[in-house]
């Protein structure tokens, strides 16, 4: 399948995201939202996509974003590359893409349904080479489909200026982010860490 034949029919800002607030905290100057957005809906059910969006709340306009795809390890939050990224101006988006996020609360990770199992953490990490019918019975493919509708959500906040989002992932999130980085128009930068692309 080429590239266009695989996205043939994928429109990630077709349908509203669903977004919910699950909850919001502050710290400072350091605004956190933990929410969940419906990255797509099938018949066994909706993908439920689990993000964490920290900001400035001292910022009156609008700001560039950077979607943030974190490595497999669970264990890491990267709350400390969101505080240097929002020192630096930006609106950070943490987006567990696989439903591995381990941040102290076990409710707070995305969920599959059954028909996307193969890109459900913990499953998902144990063969990433594995292709179904077609490439888009990937973990890779769904993953990418959440990053997509990712940079939907963001786009949407008023805090983010929709025409600067980037995107940064480490390990197999950087290997998401060169996918979006080539098939999404939207993003205007790439930052993969340990991730060579394709």
């Amino acid at each position: 399948m080429t590239t266009t034949e695989i996205w043939e029919g994928f429109n990630p800002v077709k349908d509203g995201t669903e977004t919910s607030i699950i909850s919001a905290s502050e710290k400072g100057n350091l605004s956190t939202s933990d929410i969940f957005f419906t990255s797509e809906k099938t018949e066994g059910g909706r993908v439920r996509v689990f993000a964490r969006v920290t900001f400035d709340n001292r910022w009156r306009d609008p700001r560039p974003a950077i979607l943030l795809l974190p490595s497999r390890d669970p264990s890491r939050t990267f709350d400390d590359v969101t505080r240097s990224l929002v020192s630096e101006g930006y609106v950070v988006c943490l987006c567990d893409y696989a439903g591995n996020f381990d941040g102290g609360d076990r409710d707070k990770r995305t969920s599959y349904p059954d028909c996307y199992s193969y890109a459900q953490a913990p499953a998902c990490f144990r063969d990433l080479l594995a292709i179904g019918a077609t490439a888009r019975e990937t973990a890779w493919f769904q993953w990418v489909k959440v990053a997509r509708r990712a940079v939907t959500t963001l786009a949407e906040l008023k805090y983010v200026d929709a025409d600067r989002i980037a995107v940064m992932g480490m390990d197999c999130g950087a290997q998401i982010a060169w996918q979006l980085a080539g098939i999404d128009g939207r993003i205007r930068a790439l930052i993969p860490i340990n991730g060579g692309g394709y």
